[in-house]
Parts: structure tokens; sequence; C-alpha cells
């Protein structure tokens, strides 16, 4: 065999074994998955809204957690106003004079200052963040507050679900955030979530105050605070059963904008903590998951362009073969007997295949931790869509982000709200 193919197989190996990984975790924590500790105490909760420019979604976001299962008088809602230009100042003005809501207006400075600029004047214990275009399930508080019963604990992070999958890209979004879901489930089993993402995600006060507030030099305030969290020897938890729908990017290139802020800031961040790769003291997220995340991209973007490459080449032999018989498929078509069928089957297939069969296996368990109904015939589009498309994607936006991250953005600066300062 030739070294290529030694180094494919090898790849492929460790794909199949990642994936062979967290599913035996997974069924391994089967009957434990969805329970959510009782809290000892009601927790008095500051909720913040951090907004810019929707007018359009903050109606029903600031709804949402009015409609919140919780006490009244053990709640506040913030919404900071960080110098939109639409109508959103206006729209939140309504709630502030019925009393429903606490207002402040600022000059546009991200979301991680107005985040930090309502965590000053926030009175309750925990910290719960929404984002803009977010929606919160009524029972979300409720479902969260148990795990800080521990008082290592401090963020717990809420399951994410897309509001609509009208488009195809929106469609493949939301397969992945089932996803998500499952994986970011399974890490915390292992205390090693490194972001606590926007929609849904409630923080102990005086944690966030211990480690500095979040970031405002960072594409990913969300990542940085996680791992800030983490170095200062704390605990994230997540909860399958607190939900929050989210809106998601309808057209590619909002996405590959959306990704590239992502994956940017997740190099960043790497950098920043690189004291967490192979560091006995960060346990299984410092010697396992990381570096094993970051091996598992440079293997999906090498396996990528291998597959394009041979693609390309098989496709211009192909294109010559035919040309020299002038197009004439009738002549050179065969019935093949089983034992050329059989025997032509190579290792990379049946490893690709077991690999693919696999993945399939982690979607349809994704699926079932967020309790979706498996539809194959009304969804059988958006799953194949998400297996012929995925993979290239995600190879697109990474390399995409290393390309950016190396040549286009100098310096470590934060975001407006996607808008790079630089």
């Amino acid at each position: 065999m030739e070294m290529m193919g030694i180094v494919i197989l090898s790849l492929l190996y460790f794909l199949l074994f990642i994936s062979c990984f967290w599913i035996i975790v997974f069924l391994d924590n089967l009957a434990i998955l969805w329970d959510d500790p009782k809290s000892k105490k009601k927790y008095s909760i500051s909720a913040i809204i951090p907004a810019y420019n929707e007018e359009k979604a903050i109606i029903k976001t600031i709804n949402s957690l009015l409609a919140q299962d919780y006490p009244k008088d053990l709640f506040e809602i913030i919404v900071v106003n960080d110098g939109s230009t639409d109508n959103t100042k206006s729209v939140c003005e309504d709630f502030a004079k019925k009393g429903l809501i606490t207002l402040i207006n600022k000059r546009n400075g991200g979301k991680a200052s107005a985040m930090n600029k309502a965590i000053k004047v926030a009175k309750n214990e925990l910290i719960y963040v929404l984002d803009a275009d977010s929606f919160a399930q009524k029972d979300s508080f409720k479902q969260l507050i148990g795990y800080f019963n521990n008082p290592k604990v401090a963020a717990v992070t809420s399951s994410m679900e897309v509001t609509s999958k009208n488009t195809m890209v929106q469609k493949i979004q939301w397969i992945e955030y089932f996803f998500s879901i499952f994986m970011r489930k399974i890490m915390s089993l292992f205390n090693c979530l490194y972001v606590t993402p926007g929609p849904g995600s409630i923080y102990r006060k005086k944690v966030i105050l211990e480690v500095g507030g979040f970031s405002e030099n960072t594409l990913t305030e969300d990542m940085e605070i996680a791992f800030n969290i983490q170095n200062h020897g704390y605990i994230i938890e997540n909860s399958l059963n607190s939900k929050v729908l989210t809106n998601t990017p309808d057209k590619l290139s909002a996405l590959i904008k959306q990704r590239r802020r992502w994956y940017t800031g997740f190099i960043e961040d790497s950098i920043s903590y690189k004291h967490f790769y192979m560091n006995k003291k960060n346990g299984f997220l410092g010697m396992f998951l990381l570096p094993t995340n970051v091996l598992s991209v440079g293997i999906l973007i090498f396996l990528v362009l291998h597959s394009l490459r041979k693609l390309f080449y098989g496709t211009i032999s192909s294109f010559s073969k035919m040309n020299s018989i002038n197009f004439d498929i009738f002549s050179i078509i065969k019935t093949p007997s089983f034992s050329k069928i059989f025997f032509s089957i190579d290792i990379f297939l049946i490893i690709g295949l077991i690999t693919l069969f696999f993945s399939m296996i982690i979607i349809y368990y994704s699926l079932k931790t967020s309790n979706q109904r498996i539809n194959i015939k009304k969804n059988f589009i958006d799953y194949i869509s998400y297996f012929a498309l995925y993979s290239f994607l995600m190879a697109y936006f990474w390399a995409d982000s290393i390309i950016y991250k190396i040549f286009l953005r100098r310096d470590n600066v934060g975001w407006k709200y996607g808008k790079s300062k630089a």
C-alpha cells in the first residue's frame, strides 16, 4: 500500500474511533442525561438582553422572558440598547415605561461591552444572557438553577434549536444544532465545555466579576469567558431540558461571515489559553478534547482537499477515455461478475462507509436527544443535504477562518455585532 493510502486509512480510523467514543459515552450515560438537579433555593436572576438593531425580534425576546414560570419578584430584565440605528430603542422604551424592563442606552461598543454594562447594574445572584434574536421557553430558568447547588458551578448552558428551516442553509443548520445539543451535553459530563453560547446561558454573577467580566478584545466573548471560567477552576454544566430557539443565517454569505467570526475566535482564544493543551490540570478538556478537535479540523480539511483532487483528476481521466472512444458509452458497458464486484471493494471504501454509518447513528441520537421525531419521509432531503454538504462546508469555514486569521486579521480586537473593529 502506498504511503498516501496508509495516511488516508489512518485518518479514517481516527475519525471512526472518535465517533465510536462519543456514541459509547452517550449510551453509557443515557439514563441520566435529562436529569436536572432540583434547586435547593430560589435564586434571584438578572436576565440580560444585549441588542443592536433588533427591532423585528426583540419584542418576542422580551416576552419570552416575561413569560418565564418563575417568581416575578426574583428576576429582572435588563435590555442594553448598544447604539442601535433602527427603532430598537423606542420599542424597548414601551416596555420600560410599563416597568417591565430596565433599559440602558449606550454608544455602540459591541456585545461584550453591553453585557458588562448590564452586569454593573444587575441586582441579582445569577446572570442569564439571551441574544436579542433568541427566545427562551417558559421553564428555562427552572431547569438551569438546580446546577448551582454545587458551589463550583459557574455557568450552565441551554439546548439551542433553530426557529426556522426555510432555506437549504437553514436546513443544514437545523440538523447541526441538534448535533451540538448532543455533543454539548456529552462534553459536560467530562467538564470540558469551552463555550457558553449567547442564547440561554446563565452565570454565577460573582464568578463573572472574579474572572474580569466578558472580554471586549475577542471575536467570541462567549468562548473566551468559558475558557476563563475553566482556567479559574470552575465547572460549566449543560441542561437538555432548558431550551432556547434562535434565529440562524438564511443565506450562505451570512453563514460564512458568522462562522468566520466563530472559528477565528476559537483560534485566537486557543492561542490565549494555549496552556490548556496537553495539560493534566485541565483534565479531559486539555488532554483530549481540545487536541482532538484541532487534529480533527486538520484531518477534515486534508480529506476534503484530497477528495476534491481525486474527483478533479478522475473526471479529467474519464473524459479523456470517453473522448478516445468518441463517447460511445455502450461499447464499454459490461455486466461485471460478482467476484469482480466483491474483490474490487477496497479497505478505504469499507472504512469510509463504516464511518458514515456511525455518523448517521450520532445524528440519530442527536435528534432523539432533542426529542425530535425522526421523519424520514418529510425530512429526507434535509438529511441527505446535511451528509452531502456538511463536511465540505465545515472544511471551507475552517480554511477560510485560518486564511482570514493569518493574512487579514492582524491584531486581536473585538467585534461590534459581527463587524470587526479592524
